[in-house]
């Protein structure tokens, strides 16, 4: 367990790596203040996994996303209205963590 500066940051997150020098390079100040804003601003837990090039993040959502509607019409509103949040929330990953910047690999 790597222990960080940021406070805020330390009550929301456990931070778990093999090098404590990467950590600190991934984790700036500035992604730590990012993260803790995206933390309250979905009110949910989420969790991340930084792994070669790669980020990987998980939402704890308690719906199920995936199961058909058997006994009522697919179309509904309030369904395609929780499909846009979801696809607004992946926006709000992407931009408030910068995922959309080119710092991982000189590719």
């Amino acid at each position: 367990m790597v222990k960080l500066e940021n406070i805020e940051f330390e009550k929301l997150f456990k931070v778990y790596f093999t090098d404590q020098t990467e950590a600190r390079y991934i984790l700036t100040p500035a992604m730590m203040a990012a993260l803790v804003n995206l933390r309250n601003r979905i009110c949910r837990k989420f969790h991340l996994s930084f792994v070669g090039s790669s980020v990987y993040c998980a939402v704890s959502i308690c719906k199920d996303l995936f199961e058909p509607k058997v006994f009522k019409s697919g179309v509904n509103f309030d369904d395609i209205k929780i499909m846009y949040d979801l696809f607004g929330f992946n926006a709000v990953i992407v931009k408030g963590l910068n995922l959309n910047t080119r710092i991982w690999t000189k590719e």
